[in-house]
C-alpha cells in the first residue's frame, strides 16, 4: 500500500513526497530579468561590430624604411 502511494507522488517535487505540501515555497525569480541580458547582449554586439568597422575604414599607416 505505501508503495503505490509513493508511486503516485513520484512525478511531484520532492517537497510533495516529504510532507505533503505542495508548492507551499514559491519559486525565486531570476535575479536579472531576461530582458536586460538581451540588452547587454544586443550592445556588446554592436560595440563590436562598430570597433571592427572603425578598424576596417581606417587607412593602414606606412612605417618609413630606414
Amino acid at each position: 500500500m505505501h508503495v503505490i502511494s509513493l508511486l503516485a507522488q513520484a512525478g511531484t517535487p520532492g517537497d510533495c513526497i516529504l510532507s505533503g505540501l505542495c508548492g507551499v515555497v514559491p519559486e525565486a525569480a531570476p535575479a536579472i530579468p531576461a530582458g536586460v541580458m538581451y540588452l547587454a547582449v544586443g550592445m556588446v554586439i554592436a560595440g563590436t561590430i562598430g570597433w571592427r568597422r572603425a578598424r576596417r575604414e581606417r587607412p593602414e599607416q606606412d612605417t618609413p624604411a630606414s
